[in-house]
């Protein structure tokens, strides 16, 4: 039985407890075993971490507003590990000091396209949206600090910068059992799933598509094992919706086909709770087989050859 690599940290333990919007629990216990594929950035995450800095400034300068102190920031690089629970790691963007350089907070550090701007709200409002998956990571790591700096409460804060230009800086106020809860649940994956190397619950997400993917890379053998109740059931189910969808999807196409007869050469239609538009489209092509006969050479250049499994379930067909 392969052994843990990973801890849990802030950003996976948003994932085990279901509120990570782009990583699932299976693609959470991939991680901890180093089994998922090595994400080496993209254009998102540069920018966050260039503009980290001009946030944090920004943060030092709004907090000491708030205090009325000469706070300071310190800046954490390294891992740290909670004194009691070995498996329980973060690695915050930064700690807020006073005077003395004791630590009275927790600053997390977000970046935010123009898309993401919905998921936050400001920080005026009442009870302010910030995305669930960041409440548990800060969350997550107030209370690894205040276990580090024997400490029984620290503040919390989230700035954000949307778009390169909209700065937002909310103070956390989560319920006391809004970390209990997340505490046992990542302690319980960590009993129930990791220790044992037991994958958690399949959904039917693309992240977890992939986490099976990475799970398992590649068939051992051409062995074809035996089925069981619970596949069979899997199996009869899956062709129950199957049959259903491909009805479903025909109702759609003919009413799709209504609704282009009902437009006709207008532009579209509304209607009370709805608008359809049957819009003029163009859409260039390349032709790849004649680009292939033309120039071989060339388009050997650009060939990238990629290794994956597919899922294919044939049935009888009924007498």
């Amino acid at each position: 039985m392969a052994k843990p690599v990973n801890s849990i940290s802030g950003t996976v333990c948003a994932a085990i407890a279901g509120h990570h919007k782009y990583m699932t629990p299976v693609q959470a216990h991939n991680h901890i075993f180093d089994r998922a594929e090595p994400f080496h950035g993209n254009e998102y995450t540069r920018w966050g971490i260039i503009l980290e800095q001009p946030v944090a400034d920004a943060s030092l300068k709004e907090l000491r507003k708030h205090y009325n102190k000469d706070v300071g920031l310190v800046h954490i690089t390294e891992r740290l590990q909670h004194p009691d629970v070995p498996w329980y790691t973060g690695t915050p963007d930064r700690l807020i000091t006073n005077e003395d350089d004791e630590v009275i907070g927790v600053l997390e550090i977000k970046t935010a396209g123009s898309r993401s701007a919905p998921r936050w709200g400001q920080p005026d409002d009442e009870d302010p949206l910030i995305p669930t998956e960041y409440v548990c990571q800060v969350e997550w790591y107030r209370h690894l600090i205040q276990a580090l700096h024997k400490k029984d409460h620290l503040d919390l804060w989230i700035a954000v910068l949307i778009a390169g230009q909209d700065y937002r800086i909310f103070k956390i106020e989560s319920p006391p059992e809004f970390h209990a809860n997340l505490f046992k649940t990542c302690e319980d994956f960590w009993n129930t799933y990791v220790l044992t190397d037991t994958l958690p619950d399949i959904d039917g997400s693309k992240g977890t598509t992939q986490a099976l993917s990475e799970y398992f890379p590649s068939a051992e053998n051409d062995n074809m094992i035996s089925s069981n109740k619970e596949v069979e059931a899997l199996a009869a189910e899956r062709k129950e919706l199957k049959d259903k969808a491909k009805e479903l999807d025909a109702r759609v196409k003919a009413i799709d086909n209504k609704l282009r007869h009902a437009i006709g050469a207008n532009h579209g239609i509304q209607g009370s709770n709805f608008t359809a538009k049957w819009s003029d489209s163009s859409r260039t092509t390349v032709d790849s087989k004649a680009l292939k006969a033309a120039h071989p050479a060339l388009v050997k250049q650009f060939e990238n050859k990629t290794t994956f499994r597919t899922l294919r379930v044939h049935y009888k067909k009924e007498a």
